[in-house]
């Protein structure tokens, strides 16, 4: 388990973008990943080299499944970088539809798949949503007119409570 910046950190190292002891790569992230997408669009760098590239070190790259959390909110760019590295078939994406954190625009993973090569399952129960906070966010989508949308309520894991402050939070 490691996060997207650890990895593309290491892929980076390891395709000699950058050297292991750089210190500006998270003030040039978006640089490298962009370099990285160009290298291979240009053909400097092609998807058969990239398989191989992994191949050679298993224990860092070469796996059978890529579990990806929090899905809908990753900048195409990785996603792309993902893509290249490894075939549809070894992700399992988890995505939080609504909850975008990195950026504005949600992320499709399945955009180009066919049905019989992704398998989309809903999920209604949220198992980190207290039962007291589930009631609350359906109530509210209710009132704010988001007719379809809710979660159920998980009932193992009570409490839960919503503050609603006006002003200054800290004042």
């Amino acid at each position: 388990v490691r996060t997207v910046h650890s990895f593309i950190r290491e892929l980076f190292v390891f395709l000699g973008i950058i050297g292991q002891k750089t210190d500006d790569f998270l003030e040039n992230y978006e640089r490298y990943k962009e370099s990285l997408l160009s290298s291979i669009k240009n053909g400097e760098l092609r998807s058969r080299e990239l398989h191989e590239l992994i191949q050679e070190s298993p224990v860092q790259f070469d796996w059978d499944l890529i579990c990806i959390d929090e899905g809908q909110d990753w900048p195409q760019n990785e996603k792309k970088i993902f893509k290249k590295l490894y075939t549809s078939s070894k992700f399992l994406i988890a995505d939080g539809v609504d909850q975008l954190i990195r950026g504005q625009d949600r992320c499709d993973w399945s955009r180009g798949l066919s049905t019989e090569t992704c398998k989309i399952v809903k999920l209604e129960k949220s198992l980190r949503l207290k039962r007291n906070l589930a009631l609350f966010v359906n109530m509210f989508a209710r009132e704010v007119g988001f007719l379809g949308w809710s979660v159920a309520e998980h009932l193992e894991a009570s409490g839960g409570q919503v503050i609603v402050v006006e002003g200054d939070y800290f004042g």
